[in-house]
């Protein structure tokens, strides 16, 4: 009864608000600080904007989750930007993309993955 379920913000893409960086700052910092714990985003957002509120120093430091990313280029850019998780209706096919993604770092850099703890 007492249980405190962390809220997570929904981010469009096609929303012209959910564009305004510091508006989405102002709702976390100072509307509901103690309550969203999580940004879930969609992932076509621009490298900037997963920039701005990512960013450990300049933006909110929340994990942020991507939607809905189904195609290996929509994971790739997921990865690229940084997310900390990914939403998709072709898990399998997506876990498939991240095994051959782990094993080209393995043939590419196979002592530097063993140093860093990747089997």
């Amino acid at each position: 009864p007492n249980k405190v379920v962390p809220l997570g913000l929904v981010l469009r893409d096609r929303a012209e608000l959910d564009n305004d960086t510091e508006r989405i700052n102002l709702l976390v910092k100072k509307t509901y600080p103690k309550s969203i714990q999580a940004l879930v985003a969609s992932f076509k957002f621009d490298s900037d904007w997963f920039q701005r509120l990512g960013d450990e120093k300049s933006g909110l430091g929340l994990p942020i989750i991507a939607w809905t990313v189904d195609a290996k280029s929509e994971l790739t850019h997921a990865i690229d930007v940084g997310v900390s998780a990914v939403v998709s209706n072709t898990p399998v096919q997506l876990q498939t993309t991240l095994d051959g993604m782990r094993k080209q770092c393995h043939a590419s850099y196979p002592n530097n993955m063993k140093d860093i703890g990747i089997r």
